[in-house]
């Protein structure tokens, strides 16, 4: 199960922003997702203190109290992805420092659509980073780029004509390769994930 801890003063943007959440991880993946949402920074660092550990995080930038929350987080919740609602009459060169590492950037006044694509593109790249760091999926290589498509959603795999056909619900994707290839580079991302370092 993901963690995520939202936090807004605004009540409407928290939650237009949980709404958006829900709405892409329901495309994305079928894995559950708790989401701790608060409008007071005392709330949030009371949930952190109690030792949830967070995959994802998203805060806003109004003030130089909400840096100094965002570079707390980051030290809180070190591999967190966090993703940044910053005021745009904040210069970023007070908040895109590595005392924060934020992977994801929302400016002030911003659109539901705008919020919309911007999560998206965040989740996107979350979930990503977590399906190749667990190695449970196949990556396919076409004019999109490098596409991970993870095990729960595959339905088969084909064989035909050194093309190998994988099937999910929604989609299908096209590779060269050999069925044997494929298991071959399963087996070895499975060892070495699970060698010690």
């Amino acid at each position: 199960m993901a963690e995520m801890l939202i936090l807004d003063r605004e009540k409407a943007e928290k939650q237009l922003l949980i709404t958006c959440v829900r709405d892409v991880m329901a495309l994305l993946s079928d894995e559950a997702l708790q989401i701790y949402a608060f409008t007071k920074q005392k709330d949030a660092v009371r949930c952190l203190e109690n030792g949830c550990l967070l995959s994802m995080a998203i805060t806003e930038i109004g003030s130089g109290e909400d840096i100094a929350f965002a570079e707390w987080l980051r030290q809180k919740q070190e591999h967190a992805e966090i993703f940044l609602v910053a005021e745009s009459s904040i210069s970023p060169m007070q908040y895109m420092t590595p005392k924060i590492r934020a992977s994801s950037l929302l400016l002030r006044p911003f659109s539901r659509n705008q919020a919309r694509q911007a999560m998206r593109e965040y989740l996107l790249a979350c979930h990503r980073k977590n399906l190749k760091e667990s190695g449970a999926a196949i990556w396919i290589e076409n004019r999109e780029g490098k596409i991970a498509v993870p095990y729960a959603d595959i339905l088969f795999v084909e064989v035909r004509k050194k093309k190998l056909y994988v099937r999910t619900r929604d989609r299908q994707y096209v590779k060269y390769d050999s069925l044997e290839n494929l298991v071959q580079i399963q087996n070895s991302e499975s060892i070495q994930t699970n060698s010690p370092q």
